[in-house]
């Protein structure tokens, strides 16, 4: 039996983005395993491996990790490694690459937005180009998801004499968007949210990239109280932005609702989806924002530039400049909102699952 290997540092990652992935190689007859950090079953796998990866490069725990892997690769043949993450990809490859059986096995990674980029700084480009260059050569198959990060892939040489793809990230199911009905006046009840508010909402992680605390500095400059925002997520910087809202003196504005499963119930309640990362990918929070057509106001970043073909009603601000989104906010009461374009299908997860299948060779 053919067997295919998964890995990334958290099993979050897996869970969020690559169950289909893993269910199209079950239906083509594999032995499906998964190598991540945690215990939680996960769908579509047949063998789980917990390798204690940490998510910093540096913590001394993933030499173990690393040692945890090439055993796992000399025990097992797999005929597919496909790696994830940024500690995933590093590990994965250097494991593959001290391996006895890296000869059977095609490797594959997706970048799922490089550390260096149009905007990072001089260190990012020092430290994390020449590692990727540097582990280009234990890859077969390098997937980005974005343009940017496919031209600078081009610079690498790859295993083999290897391809470079660019796929529209892990997908979105339109249909099933599509098909949530939501009656955004009990939702906003249940918010304690009235109908003259206007509803803004981010999605993603607490933490430095994600940027919250701008649209807290927007909505502060701002000084309209009929804006309301939802943020949603949960991470270290929670304590940090509820410190902020009191500052601000936003707590009749904002709302944390912490890691939520009814984003699209959310979305479709919202009058604005507000993104303000330093960096991203293809940010799948996005993407699903634009399937229901919403204004979007995005930072003008690598990733989030990627989706303006897709959306009609997509605004973009310097991620750096809180007055700049303060100029959009005082502007939404005079957008109208366009029709959502047909161009939207090609993010469909139905179409990356297509494609992925012509990638990875399977019917």
């Amino acid at each position: 039996m053919k067997r295919v290997l998964f890995i990334a540092h958290v099993e979050s990652h897996i869970l969020h983005f690559h169950l289909p992935f893993l269910k199209i190689f079950q239906d083509n007859g594999y032995e499906t395993h998964v190598a991540t950090n945690g215990k939680e079953i996960i769908p579509y796998c047949n063998i789980q491996h917990n390798i204690c990866f940490e998510r910093s490069p540096l913590n001394i725990n993933n030499i173990k990790a690393f040692h945890e892997l090439r055993k796992l690769l000399n025990e097992t043949e797999f005929d597919i490694i496909h790696c994830h993450t940024p500690v995933g990809g590093v590990l994965g490859r250097l494991a593959w690459a001290h391996s006895k059986n890296k000869e059977i096995a095609k490797i594959f990674y997706t970048a799922h937005g490089f550390h260096f980029y149009n905007k990072a700084s001089s260190f990012s480009w020092l430290l994390y180009y020449p590692i990727e260059k540097y582990l280009a050569k234990y890859t077969d198959v390098l997937l980005t998801i974005n343009e940017e990060d496919y031209t600078n892939a081009q610079q690498f040489h790859l295993h083999n004499n290897g391809k470079v793809y660019k796929i529209n990230g892990v997908g979105i199911d339109i249909n099933a968007i599509d098909k949530i009905v939501v009656n955004p006046m009990s939702v906003r009840a249940a918010l304690k949210l009235s109908l003259n508010d206007v509803v803004l909402i981010t999605v993603g992680e607490l933490n430095k990239n994600k940027n919250q605390e701008m649209i807290l500095k927007a909505m502060h400059k701002s000084n309209n109280p009929n804006l309301k925002l939802l943020i949603c997520g949960k991470g270290k910087y929670e304590t940090k932005l509820q410190r902020l809202i009191h500052d601000l003196k936003l707590q009749n504005q904002v709302f944390m609702l912490g890691y939520r499963t009814d984003i699209i119930e959310l979305l479709k309640t919202a009058d604005v989806f507000i993104f303000p990362s330093h960096r991203e990918g293809l940010s799948v929070a996005a993407m699903q924002a634009i399937a229901c057509n919403k204004i979007c106001f995005l930072s003008e970043i690598r990733g989030n530039i990627d989706l303006k073909e897709y959306g009609s009603n997509i605004y973009y601000f310097d991620e750096n400049k809180p007055e700049e989104l303060a100029q959009l906010l005082n502007q939404i009461q005079n957008i109208k909102i366009k029709p959502r374009t047909d161009k939207i299908m090609e993010l469909d997860i139905h179409n990356i699952i297509s494609e992925m299948k012509n990638i990875y060779g399977l019917k």
